[in-house]
């Protein structure tokens, strides 16, 4: 005896759904497909097709790493962790770097190649976007032990364009700060620097360079690259020069390179440590 939705098929094929129970049945075989297709890209290390760099710099690449659409120009990370006696550093410097390249840039002093201004004049008035350069902050606090937060706080009151993230996993600051960055180009510190260095590293990027590279101390690059090269990352600054460094080679490019403000020994040394630190599984000691 059949129970009712129930009709009988050919031998073989088992009792058949009516309608709406076989629609309901579909539906949930989609849906787990839909989540095991899901839980393989969310697992997957990093793009694994190659990619060439236009394409890399012009849009994201892998899963959604929650990319806001807001558009920002320059997106300037600052990587902390116990730092509240820097951070009132290191957020002067990044301030004097993005007035600087705003100021170059109202300035024209240098041009992008895609010429934001020429798009700009172009566009309908409905699709224009500001002329002048913008940027942001980020403050990606790896469970700071000390008052930065308390310092961060101060800050957040005086700087509008300062979004702060905190309790993040120790090593996890790059890689937090590549899924969240709005900005085109990047600036990656993790530790005071020179905003010269600063400066020229971004403008390079700005000018047509990937990516911008002061060993131990800044990191510029595109977003495109970014996402693709540290959206996995466990590791600090040193451990992202050389990740962006691999995907570029891989392509055929290299970063822009100058040279670091200390070259003695004992800082080459350091530096060749906080490379591999990663590799040996300990990125969360990768700190400038």
């Amino acid at each position: 005896m059949v129970g009712p939705g129930l009709g009988l098929g050919k031998r073989g094929d088992g009792p058949k759904l009516a309608g709406e129970d076989r629609r309901a049945l579909l539906m949930s075989a989609r849906v787990r497909r839909a989540c095991r297709g899901s839980a393989e890209v969310l697992d997957r290390p990093r793009n694994p097709l190659p990619v060439d760099l236009p394409t890399l710099a012009g849009q994201g690449v892998g899963p959604d790493l929650g990319v806001a659409t807001m558009s920002v120009d320059l997106t300037i990370a600052l990587c902390l962790r116990d730092d509240e006696r820097r951070l009132p550093v290191m957020a002067k410097a990044a301030l004097e770097v993005a007035e600087a390249l705003i100021r170059e840039h109202a300035a024209h002093e240098w041009r992008e190649p895609d010429t934001r201004e020429e798009a700009w004049i172009a566009g309908s008035a409905a699709d224009r976007v500001d002329p002048n350069l913008n940027y942001e902050l980020l403050a990606l606090d790896e469970s700071s032990r000390d008052n930065t937060l308390s310092v961060l706080s101060i800050l957040h009151s005086r700087h509008s364009q300062l979004r702060s993230f905190q309790t993040l996993t120790p090593g996890t600051a790059v890689m937090r700060g590549a899924r969240l960055a709005r900005g085109r180009v990047w600036l990656i510190v993790d530790a005071p620097f020179d905003p010269t260095h600063g400066l020229w590293a971004t403008r390079q990027v700005f000018c047509g360079d990937q990516a911008a590279v002061v060993p131990g101390e800044v990191l510029a690059l595109r977003r495109g690259v970014g996402q693709a090269a540290l959206g996995w990352l466990d590791g600090g600054l040193v451990s992202a020069q050389r990740e962006v460094e691999r995907l570029l080679a891989s392509h055929g490019e290299r970063p822009a390179w100058s040279p670091p403000r200390d070259q003695a020994l004992r800082s080459r040394a350091r530096l060749f440590m906080r490379g591999r630190l990663a590799q040996l599984g300990f990125g969360q000691l990768d700190r400038g």
